[in-house]
């Protein structure tokens, strides 16, 4: 037998937003030491759901936070390589935006 466990992340409108197999269990013939979980299994899946969880709870939380409150419009992030602006830009946004990027 083969048990896999994933994780669906679902939006509040139902989409799922992401799937991801948390833990794949194989099991032979049935004897009392493959009887459901061992605590080394256990501790293996709760630690893989809450490492998806919390990534996906951070993922929400910044991009909720990279749109300026004041103008809208999307504030510098380090490291994102899509960032192309250059600081003289960034200064004149800066000024015509009272929010200061985070």
């Amino acid at each position: 037998m083969k048990v896999k466990i994933q994780v669906v992340i679902e939006s509040e409108d139902g989409h799922v937003q992401d799937v991801e197999e948390v833990a794949c269990l194989k099991r032979g013939t049935l004897t009392a030491e493959e009887l459901g979980l061992n605590l080394a299994e256990a501790k293996e899946i709760l630690h893989s759901v809450q490492q998806s969880l919390t990534s996906q709870q951070i993922r929400e939380y910044t991009a909720g936070r990279r749109p300026c409150p004041d103008c809208g419009r999307k504030r510098p992030q380090k490291g994102d390589p899509s960032d192309h602006i250059s600081h003289a830009v960034r200064q004149t946004d800066l000024e015509q935006c009272a929010a200061v990027p985070v």
